[in-house]
């Protein structure tokens, strides 16, 4: 007689999903780590930061012609755990979707 195939253990990941996840974890450091500029104050002329969805690295151009040193943020902290979240969401709903779909097969 054929046995049944195993169940899957929880924390067992299918490929694809592991594939997904490392596509979006490169697009989540590319997106953390550009470098964009804006403007803010009268007295600051331009502002270059880095970091998504918090900033986290800000340099300062003054209009005067001086810099400023980089100033890390509290950005730091918040955006690997936002982007932890993230991965994390998008795995346990693809995982989710793939287990239901194995579940009509059986």
């Amino acid at each position: 007689m054929s046995q049944p195939p195993k169940k899957r253990k929880f924390w067992q990941l299918h490929l694809s999903t592991v594939v997904l996840l490392m596509f979006v974890a490169n697009g989540l450091l590319w997106i953390n780590f550009r470098t964009y500029s804006c403007c803010i104050d009268s007295g600051v002329q331009a502002n270059r930061a880095c970091g998504w969805p918090f900033e986290w690295l800000i340099w300062m151009n003054f209009a005067d012609g001086s810099d400023s040193k980089p100033n890390l943020y509290l950005g730091a902290i918040f955006d690997p755990a936002a982007a932890i979240l993230i991965l994390a969401i998008i795995a346990i709903s693809i995982e989710h979707l793939i287990r239901r779909r194995e579940g009509r097969k059986s």
